[in-house]
Protein backbone atom coordinates (compact mmCIF):
# COMPACT_ATOMS: atom_id res chain seq x y z
CA UNK A 1 0.00 0.00 0.00
CA UNK A 2 1.43 3.37 -0.96
CA UNK A 3 0.93 6.47 1.13
CA UNK A 4 0.63 10.24 0.56
CA UNK A 5 3.18 12.78 -0.67
CA UNK A 6 5.70 11.14 -2.95
CA UNK A 7 3.70 7.98 -3.68
CA UNK A 8 6.17 6.32 -5.97
CA UNK A 9 9.00 6.33 -3.45
CA UNK A 10 7.97 4.32 -0.37
CA UNK A 11 5.13 2.33 1.12
CA UNK A 12 3.46 2.02 4.49
CA UNK A 13 6.16 -0.31 5.85
CA UNK A 14 8.82 2.30 5.08
CA UNK A 15 6.84 4.81 7.17
CA UNK A 16 6.54 2.33 10.02
CA UNK A 17 10.26 1.59 9.87
CA UNK A 18 11.14 5.31 10.04
CA UNK A 19 8.79 5.74 12.98
CA UNK A 20 10.43 2.82 14.80
CA UNK A 21 13.75 4.59 14.37
CA UNK A 22 12.27 7.65 16.15
CA UNK A 23 12.35 9.73 12.99
CA UNK A 24 9.83 12.51 12.38
CA UNK A 25 10.49 12.48 8.63
CA UNK A 26 11.08 9.92 5.92
CA UNK A 27 13.51 10.48 3.06
CA UNK A 28 12.57 9.29 -0.39
CA UNK A 29 15.18 6.87 -1.75
CA UNK A 30 14.46 8.05 -5.33
CA UNK A 31 14.28 11.83 -5.18
CA UNK A 32 15.90 12.33 -1.73
CA UNK A 33 13.14 14.70 -0.62
CA UNK A 34 12.12 14.63 3.03
CA UNK A 35 8.47 14.17 4.02
CA UNK A 36 6.95 14.52 7.52
CA UNK A 37 5.46 11.29 8.80
CA UNK A 38 2.67 13.36 10.38
CA UNK A 39 1.30 14.14 6.91
CA UNK A 40 2.02 10.76 5.29
CA UNK A 41 0.60 8.49 7.98
CA UNK A 42 -1.07 10.54 10.73
CA UNK A 43 -3.00 7.51 11.99
CA UNK A 44 0.21 5.58 12.64
CA UNK A 45 1.87 8.33 14.66
CA UNK A 46 -1.39 9.24 16.43
CA UNK A 47 -1.45 12.86 15.30
CA UNK A 48 -5.07 13.21 16.43
CA UNK A 49 -4.09 12.19 19.96
CA UNK A 50 -1.17 14.62 20.07
CA UNK A 51 -3.40 17.59 19.20
CA UNK A 52 -6.40 16.91 21.45
CA UNK A 53 -5.29 19.17 24.25
CA UNK A 54 -4.67 16.19 26.51
CA UNK A 55 -1.73 16.83 28.79
CA UNK A 56 1.50 15.09 27.93
CA UNK A 57 3.59 13.78 30.76
CA UNK A 58 7.36 13.70 30.81
CA UNK A 59 8.78 10.21 31.27
CA UNK A 60 10.29 11.38 34.57
CA UNK A 61 6.72 11.50 35.98
CA UNK A 62 6.24 7.76 35.39
CA UNK A 63 7.73 5.13 37.68
CA UNK A 64 8.23 1.79 35.97
CA UNK A 65 7.75 -1.34 38.04
CA UNK A 66 7.73 -5.05 37.38
CA UNK A 67 7.04 -6.57 33.97
CA UNK A 68 3.52 -7.97 33.67
CA UNK A 69 3.57 -9.04 30.02
CA UNK A 70 5.69 -9.21 26.89
CA UNK A 71 5.00 -9.27 23.19
CA UNK A 72 6.93 -9.28 19.94
CA UNK A 73 7.62 -5.53 19.99
CA UNK A 74 6.87 -4.37 23.54
CA UNK A 75 6.86 -5.04 27.26
CA UNK A 76 4.02 -4.03 29.57
CA UNK A 77 5.06 -3.00 33.06
CA UNK A 78 3.19 -2.06 36.18
CA UNK A 79 3.84 1.58 36.87
CA UNK A 80 2.87 4.56 38.95
CA UNK A 81 1.96 8.03 37.74
CA UNK A 82 0.55 10.86 39.83
CA UNK A 83 0.00 8.43 42.73
CA UNK A 84 -2.07 6.07 40.56
CA UNK A 85 -1.24 2.55 39.41
CA UNK A 86 -0.96 2.48 35.61
CA UNK A 87 0.15 0.15 32.83
CA UNK A 88 3.25 1.28 30.97
CA UNK A 89 3.83 -0.09 27.47
CA UNK A 90 7.47 0.10 26.45
CA UNK A 91 8.25 -0.45 22.77
CA UNK A 92 11.34 -2.54 22.12
CA UNK A 93 13.01 -1.71 18.86
CA UNK A 94 15.56 -4.39 18.15
CA UNK A 95 17.46 -5.21 15.00
CA UNK A 96 15.23 -8.28 14.61
CA UNK A 97 12.05 -6.21 14.92
CA UNK A 98 13.29 -3.74 12.34
CA UNK A 99 14.18 -6.58 9.98
CA UNK A 100 10.72 -8.13 10.39
CA UNK A 101 9.10 -4.87 9.33
CA UNK A 102 11.27 -4.75 6.22
CA UNK A 103 10.06 -8.21 5.10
Amino acid sequence: EETGGCRHCFDFRDCQFSLLQSSEDIVCPSCHSSFPLSSLCPDVILVDVLHTGCPRLPFSEIEEGETVGTGAFSVVKKGKCMDKIVAVKVLQITANAAELLKE
